[in-house]
């Protein structure tokens, strides 16, 4: 039989109103972090972003040629953080001068 061993947390000094604004903080930046983790569209002032993965399949391209044409300047991607993205703008523009 495992015996489970609660962990007890003391919390001095805060009243309830800060003990809320705590936790509602606290709730906030998780919500946020899990959305970016799970986000990969970006909407941003009228502008659409895509992933790296959503823009090779949309051209039928590997990641390794989108880093290929990055270098050669033909479809560079924005960085927000450690992300990189693409502007379906001109994901679709490139896909119409394939075509």
């Amino acid at each position: 039989m495992k015996i489970m061993r609660e962990e007890m947390i003391q919390i001095l000094n805060v009243t309830k109103d800060e003990l809320i604004q705590i936790v509602k903080e606290g709730v906030k930046l998780e919500l946020n972090r899990q959305k970016a983790i799970g986000q990969t569209t970006f909407n941003n002032s009228h502008e659409k972003y895509l992933s790296r993965s959503e823009t090779a399949k949309l051209l039928h391209v590997t990641e390794v040629t989108l880093n290929n044409w990055e270098k050669k300047n033909i479809l560079v991607p924005s960085r927000m953080g450690r992300r990189v993205l693409y502007k379906e703008a001109e994901v679709l523009e490139r896909l119409d001068h394939a075509a």
